[in-house]
């Protein structure tokens, strides 16, 4: 045979850039509006907005770190100085419902709430977007309702539930510019991209860098690759480079407004003082990483590789009632749907070997970025930090379960799905109830192997089931409802000294 020629060697090599390359959801994959649409959406928002609003005053004092966040609130309506290393975006919230309805614990929480709720109806439209699915999007937006997490962040004068969705909101548009082909639509996306990136920054120090990278990533790559035959290099160098610019430009000028007030209510002077607020970051942030790894001087830290599998919640507020009953606010997942994440990341992992797709990608992309800018922290961490990762989880959950009532996964992918149950089974039910239980499940599971999509949909249905059963079970330490000490022990399913510790600090 004779040598191949240089076109043919060009074809082949194009061949396996498109076969091994991830590719951008299709046009034609994005679902038109529907009437559905507008029911599943409303009635997620009515939810969300039920269990974020619900006894919002209680507990009636500073929970966990709102006794730092709210009283820099206060000090904004008293034109008082102080320093706090985070922009001020969401101290700035708690501070516009203290003015609006004085000074009482359901003011210092609404901001937080309805931006919560405003989550949830973010996380179905982009499930919808990110899998071509109805039903990943409603999964999506249930799962981020229905978990503990984000519940109580939306139930507190915190600071992440806010940078968390403004994360999503970009997460979003940067997916609905990679599925439209209008120049001008996709101009006014940018737009309105950067604005979310800009209040994402203004929340939270640091973290947010990492949706800044995943936005930009993905504008490079749609960009650089969906151009086609006849279009050079150079144009599509250009057509980079003003998104990026059109985009960064916005998300600066967004993050400089967030610290307006501060000039206007605080009286700073001037840009130096800005810039002292940079230097004064920088050397609160080396001084509190200098040290050695601090994971263990406060019981309620707990290092990145503790989140995922959820061993280190603990304990923002308790208190014990007239007839002895205890009332909690207890920080953790839903552990059927953090350990059920877990698995669904594993599962997308190995679909990325099969048949990378541009979701998949940045999803895992996003699931391992928002882990790793936390693995060389020295300085004391929290489960609360594994949120924008858990985020990305709950969205791989959505879209393989989603895939599981299709019918479109292997008996391997739902085998691993499965094992999630497991733990939560095992330490919920008790060795010999648990057993039981997950013998019958993985019984049912097997004899329905002759129907594959009836075998997928078992574990749809058997995850989001035991992920609700759950939310019940665990509610009273998400609301801090009065329960027994006896009770409250029966929820603490992990307890002992060491990384597994559920009950930590419990309150004496």
């Amino acid at each position: 045979m004779g040598k191949a020629s240089a076109s043919d060697r060009r074809v082949t090599n194009a061949h396996k850039k498109e076969k091994f390359a991830p590719s951008p959801i299709p046009a034609e994959t994005v679902l038109p509006w529907s009437r559905n649409d507008t029911i599943a959406i409303t009635s997620l928002t009515i939810v969300a907005a039920a269990l974020r609003l619900w006894h919002l005053g209680y507990p009636p004092g500073p929970v966990f770190d709102e006794i730092n966040f709210v009283g820099d609130a206060g000090a904004y309506l008293r034109r008082e100085q102080f320093f706090t290393p985070h922009p001020p975006l969401t101290i700035q919230l708690i501070a516009l419902g203290m003015w609006l309805f004085g000074d009482r614990p359901w003011s210092w929480r609404l901001g937080n709430a309805l931006v919560g709720t405003a989550l949830v109806a973010i996380s179905y439209l982009l499930g919808r977007r990110s899998f071509g699915s109805r039903l990943a999007g409603a999964l999506a937006g249930a799962f981020v309702a229905l978990d503990g997490m984000f519940l109580i962040d939306s139930r507190t004068g915190v600071l992440d539930i806010v940078y968390v969705t403004m994360a999503a909101l970009s997460y979003l548009l940067v997916l609905r510019f990679v599925q439209i082909r209008d120049s001008a639509d996709r101009r006014r996306t940018l737009v309105f991209l950067g604005l979310a990136l800009g209040l994402c920054l203004g929340a939270k120090l640091m973290v947010p860098i990492i949706a800044v990278i995943l936005v930009s990533g993905s504008l490079i790559y749609t960009l650089e690759t969906e151009a086609g035959v006849g279009i050079k290099r150079r144009e599509r160098h250009r057509k980079v480079v003003g998104a990026l610019l059109l985009t960064g430009s916005i998300a600066a000028i967004v993050y400089f407004l967030v610290f307006v007030p501060n000039f206007i209510i605080l009286r700073w002077g001037g840009i130096e003082a800005w810039w002292r607020y940079v230097n004064a970051t920088r050397w609160f942030e080396s001084h509190m990483n200098a040290g050695e790894k601090t994971f263990w001087s406060d019981g309620r830290a707990s290092p990145w590789w503790n989140w995922p599998l959820m061993l280190h919640p603990f304990i923002y507020w308790q208190r014990t009632t007239p007839d002895r009953s205890l009332a909690t606010v207890w920080f953790a997942s839903n552990p059927i749907l953090c350990w059920s994440a877990l698995g669904a990341i594993a599962v997308t992992i190995l679909r990325l070997f099969r048949r990378p797709t541009f979701t998949n990608v940045f999803v895992v992309a996003g699931y391992i970025g928002f882990l790793a800018i936390y693995m060389p922290v020295s300085r004391t961490l929290y489960e609360y930090h594994y949120m924008p990762a858990l985020y990305f989880g709950y969205l791989a959950l959505a879209g393989i379960l989603a895939r599981c009532w299709r019918g479109e996964t292997t008996r391997f992918e739902q085998f691993i799905m499965l094992l999630a149950l497991v733990p939560a089974a095992e330490l919920g039910l008790g060795f010999i109830g648990g057993s039981i239980a997950l013998a019958s499940l993985f019984a049912a599971w097997s004899l329905s192997f002759r129907n594959r999509g009836l075998s997928a949909q078992l574990v749809c249905v058997s995850c989001a089931t035991a992920a609700f059963a759950a939310f019940i079970y665990f509610a009273p330490l998400y609301f801090a409802m009065p329960i027994s000490p006896a009770a409250f022990q029966s929820r603490m399913w992990m307890r002992g000294p060491g990384a597994a510790d559920w009950s930590c600090c419990p309150i004496k």
